[in-house]
């Protein structure tokens, strides 16, 4: 069985990081 609190948290952390580079990505350009 998943542990959906960890890959909830993977989620997030990736969704998070990968905003972040879209904005820099955006301010870069």
């Amino acid at each position: 069985m998943i542990d959906n609190t960890n890959y909830i948290k993977n989620a997030q952390k990736a969704a998070n990081d990968g905003m972040e580079t879209f904005l820099n990505w955006g301010k870069a350009a």
